[in-house]
């Protein structure tokens, strides 16, 4: 795929090397890093959303970049950074190359047991989704990847719904328009618009359906394909494949219900399916048989260098170089904003804003505006705790950074350990308004930090 902007460096770290795929809300790029020695994935917003007629897909982007920071779990690809290039937005996400359970269903179906723990997989990192009260809403196999381990990674948050949320953000889609794939859309959100974690369950059947046949469970096009999955029940998938176990019927059927309080919640999905192969032992497949052999290679390789790097050390003829002492991890932008700028409350301009946890655990934690300013006050304090909980709180949906590792949105808990902190937080960009903005830092007796923009 060609495309202009391949060589450009992104936010003066991210090389684009070559296009991984388009997504709803932007394109996605191979990248290398050049602070770091890693591939990462990164996702440039489309220009024209930068225009007043796509601040819904805009909003979006930034909706997207929140639930893949709410989420750190197995199964669901995970936020590494985020910014703005030339007042694109993009995010930043592991190298995961671009092969997709679509891939994998479109070499042919698979047997039952290694379909099913690629279900159990994709229930787990859905489990964790629901827990933050996103809903995906558009969980295909093509928005799955696979590694070459068999992991898999939940991608494109793009149409994700948020589910108990305060804010006039949370429902971002038109109220006479429908997202999704026809193809997995659960009969609820078809006839009703309703919206409710289940429906990615539903979702899930229809991925699970194909793994083990090859094929979708209702055959069509457009509107026929949506009045089936409203009406219709598919077959069952041993009828396609008679080697599949009658459980594995139920368990997919089930998925399928028409009725999304009849569906298995993630947790007990993957629960039926370990009690399914509980009795069952699945059968090991050529390709485990393969990776088995090559494992006990590697190992058997491995063992034998490590060895001799032993030996060398104890014996002198290795000498190992002294290791520099580490670099300072600096910030990276958490969302597609310039940085906010951070004033205390005598209105002096704030770069860094360092934290130091008071040496009364159920006290605030100190705020300074240097790192020489927290050293200085720690030497003075004396030891502090060996850990402390700061609970940073904010009046705005504000982005939290601690010593450059992305928390999530405040209000958020975070317990960290004694020494100098540095905490970035920034707001998401709008189109209309692309200035920092003041934030005052105050901090009351109750180990809260309160950030008010």
């Amino acid at each position: 795929m060609q495309d202009d902007l391949v060589g450009t460096v992104v936010d003066g770290r991210y090389t684009l090397e070559e296009v991984a795929c388009d997504e709803l809300l932007g394109r996605v790029y191979l990248a290398r890093d050049g602070e770091r020695p890693r591939r990462v994935r990164l996702k440039l917003m489309r220009r024209e959303f930068l225009h007043a007629a796509d601040e819904e897909k805009f909003r979006r982007f930034q909706r997207e970049i929140e639930a893949h920071g709410l989420v750190r779990s197995d199964g669901v690809l995970r936020l590494v950074d985020a910014g703005s290039h030339e007042g694109l937005t993009f995010s930043v996400f592991p190298g995961i190359p671009q092969r997709t359970l679509q891939d994998l269903i479109d070499e042919g179906p698979l047997e039952p047991f290694s379909a099913t723990d690629l279900v159990t997989k994709v229930a787990v990192g859905l489990a964790a989704l629901h827990r933050e009260g996103v809903i995906h809403r558009d969980l295909v196999a093509g928005n799955v990847l696979i590694d070459d381990k068999d992991e898999v990674y939940i991608r494109d948050l793009g149409l994700a719904s948020f589910v108990s949320v305060d804010d006039a953000t949370a429902s971002l889609t038109a109220a006479d328009d429908r997202v999704g794939h026809a193809s997995s859309m659960a009969p609820e959100y078809i006839a009703s618009q309703t919206v409710h974690p289940s429906a990615d369950i539903y979702a899930l059947g229809v991925i699970a359906y194909q793994l083990l046949t090859g094929k979708q469970p209702f055959d069509g096009r457009g509107g026929q394909v949506l009045h089936h999955h409203v009406s219709a029940v598919p077959p069952a998938p041993s009828t396609i494949d008679p080697d599949i176990p009658r459980w594995i019927d139920a368990l997919v059927l089930s998925m399928l219900e028409k009725d999304p309080e009849r569906r298995p919640k993630p947790d007990e999905l993957v629960a039926r399916i370990r009690k399914g192969w509980q009795d069952l032992p699945p059968p090991r497949t050529d390709r485990q048989i393969t990776r088995s052999i090559a494992a006990l290679s590697s190992a058997v390789v491995a063992a034998g260098i490590v060895a001799g790097v032993v030996w060398g050390i104890r014996s002198g003829a290795i000498e190992l170089p002294e290791l520099p002492e580490p670099p300072e991890v600096g910030l990276a932008a958490y969302a597609s904003s310039v940085r906010t700028e951070v004033v205390d409350e005598g209105g002096e301009d704030i770069r860094e804003l360092w934290m130091l946890p008071a040496a009364d655990p159920m006290a605030a934690p100190r705020v300074y505006t240097s790192r020489a300013d927290v050293d200085q006050a720690g030497q003075a304090q004396g030891a502090p705790p060996s850990i402390g909980l700061v609970e940073i709180r904010s009046n705005r949906r504000a982005l939290i950074t601690v010593d450059g590792r992305p928390l999530g949105y405040a209000p958020l808990k975070a317990w960290l350990p004694s020494g100098p902190h540095k905490l970035t937080a920034t707001l998401p960009a709008r189109p209309d308004s692309r200035q920092d903005e003041a934030l005052v830092v105050e901090t009351d007796s109750e180990k809260r930090l309160n950030l008010v923009f």
